[in-house]
Formats: C-alpha cells, structure tokens, sequence
C-alpha cells in the first residue's frame, strides 16, 4: 500500500510540475534545499541489482540538472555554508547538490551531466570503501539474496529473523526488505559481523566476485583527485567505515572519522571536507559526535532530516531533502509543493478527533 501511495504521489506531483503549478510556490520558496543522491545507472539493471534503488537512472538526474539549472541557483555546499556562518541571508530559490557513499558512477555518468550544466556536486566518501576494504553494505545483501541457490536461509544472529523464504524473486524482495529493515538496529560493534553472517548462509559474497557490476563499484583515488581538480565537485568526509557515531563508543567514532580524515588528506590533498553522518537521522548524531567533529577540523556536516536551511541553521546540522527521480519531481520537491502538502496534510490530521473507540484497533 505504502508503494502504491507513493507513486500516485511521485506522478501528481510531476503532472503539477509539468502543469506549472510549482511556479507560485518558487517564488516563495525560503531558504536552501539540499538534494542527496547515492549513485547512478544507464537504464534498467537485471535481477535484483538495484532493488533498493539506491541508484539513480543517469537519465533522470540529467533532466533534474536541467530544471534546476533553469529555475533555481544552485552553488557548491561549502559557499552555503560560508554564508550561514555569517549569518548572511541565504538566497531564495538556493539549491545544493550532494551525493552520498563515494560510488564510480559518480565520476563516470554524474559528472558528465555536472560539465553539461556547469552545476556542482559535494560527494561525501566513506574511504573503507575507496580502499577496497568493503563495499556497501546495502549492495551486499543484495547480492548475496539474488545469488544464493537457496531457497530458504537460516540465520543465527541476535537482531535478523531466522528464517528467510527466498524460493521466488518476489519472496526475495520481501527478504531484502525485512533485512535492511534489521541491520540499521544491529549495534554498531557487530554491523559488519552481521552483512558477513547473512552472505556465509546465503553462500554467496559480493566480495567474492570477479567482475561486480558497475553500480557496487567504489570511487578511486585517481578518480576522487580527477573530481577536485574538475572544478565541478568537492569531496567530502562519510567516515572511514559508515559507522552510525552516535551508536560507537567515542573512541571508535574518532579512530574512524579520523582515519577518513588522514586518508583524504594524503590520497587527495583534502583538509577539512564537508562531511555527512551515515544514516543522517535523530539519533544517529548527537551532541557529543558535534564536538567531536569540530575538534577533528571539520565546521560543517549534513544529515537527512528533509527540511530546508536558513540564515540561522546550525552549519553541523544541514538538512538534506531525499532524491528526486527526474525534472519534475526535483522541481516539486526544491519549490516547497512537496513542504507545502505535508503542512497541509499535517494540519488536517490533528483536526481529526480522536476516538476512544477501539473496536477498530487491527
């Protein structure tokens, strides 16, 4: 059901993006909105590669790099924040692009699109990732369900059902589903412990593969130094490994941030990068991992709180709004309709009176 509403929504807004009914909006639009994209495909992908669809068909951020290009200035994070910092007023209808997880796709399909527009981009890196010490853990357990030749998995790990139905691609979906629901609740100390159960039960491991497919592919160094020096994009700071902080102890979190920081400094030549909490949601950052930021060097930091930034926001808790799919919803969602319907929604809802009735409780 949940699926189905969005959907209705993502084509209502487009039809009202195409009809001109964001116009009005945009010219009343407050304040910044930060985009975050992941990474990028050409087309359809096959099987269950990109099931989550953390990755964005190119065709799609090319026609959102046009409408935002038209209708909305978009600068580079760091100039927004430079001017939040002091407390200059932020332009309206400012847009900043960011794209999260330090995939190849970045470099090979997005940049293209950024030179085309003369728009800019800020990719925060996890270096783990770079250093082909893991991939991302997303892109591993859906590899390792799309490729089991199992039809039922049984796990034996605190937090992860016990038993997965994988004997159909449906039954599959559903599996990545209820396990990407589970690990984001698996402690921080025993997250990769768990990715590594689920792929030695399922007897399969992205880790394992020859060739992986393009879209699990990391960044590398040359290529992070070849986004610098374009001038269309500034590299970021994802911590070394993808640790949620706010679940480490202080310790862990600082070894971590801390080794993502030395690394992009010697690989890249990059002191005090942005930087964006993994997972980026109330709880997953916290006063004590602020501190511990601004004592690495870094002044500025995103999460994924969708809302948008003004003159007085806190510059180490940007808020992000979630990925538009093509031009029109990028529109709908940087004009402030989509802001606008939640409030409005909101509102109807708390009119709603309650009732004490629970007849209807299932």
């Amino acid at each position: 059901m949940k699926r189905i509403t969005k959907c209705i929504l993502r084509k209502s807004l487009d039809l009202w993006s195409r009809c001109g009914l964001t116009a009005p909006y945009r010219r009343r639009m407050k304040g910044a909105c930060i985009l975050m994209y992941h990474g990028f495909t050409r087309g359809r992908n096959k099987g269950l590669e990109n099931n989550s669809n953390l990755h964005l068909d190119i065709e799609g951020f090319r026609q959102s790099a046009a409408m935002l290009a038209k209708h909305y200035h978009v600068i580079p994070l760091h100039e927004l924040a430079e001017r939040i910092q002091a407390g200059d007023p932020v332009d309206d209808n400012t847009v900043v692009l960011t794209f999260d997880d330090g995939y190849a796709s970045n470099y090979h399909l997005a940049l293209p699109v950024l030179k085309e527009f003369g728009l800019h981009a800020t990719i925060f890196v996890p270096t783990a990732f770079v250093e082909r010490e893991i991939y991302q853990w997303p892109d591993r357990i859906e590899y390792a369900i799309a490729r089991t030749q199992l039809d039922r998995i049984n796990l034996e790990f605190p937090g992860l059902p016990e038993n997965l139905d994988v004997s159909s691609t449906g039954k599959r979906r559903i599996a990545l589903q209820v396990l990407d629901q589970g690990i984001k609740l698996i402690p921080q100390d025993k997250h990769l412990a768990s990715i590594a159960h689920i792929e030695e039960r399922a007897g399969a491991a992205l880790s394992q593969e020859e060739s992986p497919a393009e879209i699990y592919r990391a960044l590398t160094w040359a290529q992070i130094r070849a986004l610098e020096a374009s001038g269309h994009v500034s590299i970021g700071a994802h911590t070394h490994s993808h640790l949620i902080l706010a679940r480490c102890s202080p310790e862990v979190a600082r070894r971590d941030v801390g080794k993502c920081l030395d690394l992009l400094r010697t690989m890249a030549g990059i002191e005090n990068p942005t930087f964006a909490y993994p997972n980026g949601q109330p709880g997953d950052y916290n006063d004590s991992t602020k501190r511990l930021l601004m004592d690495l060097g870094i002044s500025v930091a995103v999460t994924t709180n969708m809302d948008f930034n003004l003159s007085d926001s806190d510059p180490m808790l940007l808020n992000r709004m979630g990925s538009p799919r093509n031009g029109h919803e990028a529109d709908a969602i940087c004009s402030g309709l989509i802001p606008a319907i939640k409030q409005q929604i909101s509102k109807r809802t708390s009119l709603v009176p309650h009732s004490n009735s629970h007849a209807h409780a299932d």
